[in-house]
């Protein structure tokens, strides 16, 4: 599939070069056990979205945003109001060049990747995944402008295209256009959950994190927990996600990284005021994490404290 690379090579851009990325933008990007949690992203945030910042073309129905969902009523997941038409393959020799590509993307030849997936567009101008997969590149390259504008052109040919809208969503939040953002993931996550074949299951843990971390930034707090706990459950169920992960992150770092998302929740629900939910995420997190997670356990402590419970803030 065209988002196969993202997998093998989702933490490439900040990996290969992390002077190129403010450091806000880890915090929405694919994340490592290093990568902040929700508290230490709502302590520096994101600088203003720039006033020349025009957003791509969006053609959403309402049903795909959760913005407007106030945190004093129960949280109602909107019902899927889309249907797709069959995904679309490549022809073969297309499919033969954009292996190439991502094969020249993974080994760091991003100029090579871009021809290849050229000549793709080129012979096949109608598949998305072509333009998806040089937008790809283009981003890794710097060059937000280009990649913003081969996701779009991915998605004229298919709205519903699944990595080119979490890809633009992505390069989007760089350039601080965090609504665009909010809407194209909010899109891919609904056009996974009714196909999954859409949107990698590594690729939809990315989407859903990235999304919660907004949520969280605009105190939009049951939706950033609904996004955690379908994380959470996904990692418990999924066998495909827990492989990609331990894959490249390996199981202790795999471990470390659903840390931090259990930490998260624990700080939406401390802010929701709901200390005992908050106890729960950090124990769990406390056990996820390799070592002592001094911060969960100091975190937690201050939590059995002010619920009451003074033994246990001994013990942590």
């Amino acid at each position: 599939m065209a988002g196969a690379r993202t997998q093998a090579a989702a933490p490439s851009l900040a990996a290969s070069n992390p002077k190129s990325l403010p450091r806000w933008f880890a915090a929405y990007s694919s994340v490592s056990e290093a990568a902040p949690t929700s508290s230490a992203v709502l302590e520096s945030g994101p600088p203003a979205p720039p006033a020349d910042s025009a957003l791509a073309p969006y053609e959403l129905s309402a049903a795909n945003s959760m913005t407007a969902i106030p945190d004093d009523q129960p949280l109602r997941l909107p019902s899927p109001t889309i249907s797709l038409p069959p995904l679309r393959g490549p022809s073969p020799k297309v499919a033969a060049l954009i292996e190439t590509g991502k094969k020249a993307a993974t080994d760091g030849d991003l100029e090579k990747a871009v021809r290849d997936f050229t000549e793709a567009v080129r012979i096949d101008p109608s598949y998305p995944g072509g333009y998806s997969e040089r937008g790809q590149a283009l981003f890794e390259l710097g060059e937000t402008d280009r990649a913003i504008a081969d996701y779009s052109a991915a998605l004229k040919h298919d709205p519903n295209y699944g990595p080119a809208l979490r890809g633009r969503a992505m390069a989007n939040l760089y350039r601080g256009a965090t609504d665009g953002a909010l809407s194209d993931l909010s899109r891919a996550i609904q056009v996974a959950e009714i196909d999954p074949n859409r949107l990698s299951p590594l690729e939809l843990f990315y989407a859903r994190r990235s999304r919660a971390t907004i949520y969280g930034n605009r105190m939009q707090l049951d939706a950033e927990i609904a996004d955690c706990s379908a994380i959470i459950e996904a990692y418990k169920r999924d066998e495909a996600l827990n492989v990609a992960l331990v894959g490249i992150y390996q199981a202790e770092g795999a471990a470390n990284l659903m840390a931090t998302i259990y930490r998260q929740r624990a700080n939406a629900y401390t802010r929701r005021s709901n200390p005992e939910l908050a106890r729960a995420d950090l124990t769990a997190a406390a056990t996820l994490s390799s070592g002592r997670d001094f911060s969960s356990l100091v975190v937690r402590a201050r939590l059995n404290e002010a619920i009451g419970q003074r033994r246990r803030p001994g013990v942590d």
